[in-house]
Order: C-alpha cells, then sequence, then structure tokens
C-alpha cells in the first residue's frame, strides 16, 4: 500500500515548478517547451546525458499559478513525441 495514496498534493501558488524532461533532441526539446509555454519565461538547463549519448535530459523550471496549469504544461509536454520521458 501506497502512503500517498489518496493524497492530494498541497502546493502554494505561484510556485517555482520543475519537470525534468528526458528525450533524444536537446533542440527539438527546447523548441517544443517554446510552443507550449509561449511567452510565459522559463529556464531549461542541461541535467544529464545516458552513458551511451542515446538520451538526455533537461530541466525546466517554470512559474506556476494553479494545479490547473501546472498540470496542463505536464499533460503538454508528455503528449510531446520528442520528449520521451517526464519526471
Amino acid at each position: 500500500m501506497n502512503i500517498l495514496e489518496g493524497k492530494k498534493l498541497e502546493l502554494k501558488y505561484p510556485v517555482s515548478w520543475q519537470y525534468k524532461i528526458i528525450g533524444m533532441d536537446e533542440g527539438e526539446m527546447h523548441a517544443k517547451a517554446v510552443h507550449i509555454l509561449k511567452e510565459k519565461p522559463f529556464t531549461l538547463t542541461p541535467s544529464n546525458k545516458s552513458a551511451s549519448g542515446k538520451f538526455v535530459s533537461l530541466t525546466l523550471e517554470v512559474l506556476v499559478y494553479s494545479d490547473d496549469e501546472r498540470l496542463y504544461i505536464y499533460e503538454e509536454l508528455r503528449k510531446t513525441e520528442c520528449i520521451k520521458y517526464i519526471l
């Protein structure tokens, strides 16, 4: 049994939120972040590369103002083909 099951994440908004995004093409992931976030300021910082060099991870940090906005960004990132994983 998961002790967090059924519990809602309670955050005080606005909050700076980080998404770890993992994919194969850093430039394409950056372009998709710009497209999703439009004029919203964000930072995208290289984080790590896989041992084989096939995958790269980036930390996307953005100020979000609500649960809906935070989850919307997650869902839009998840739908993006160039992003294989989101943490």
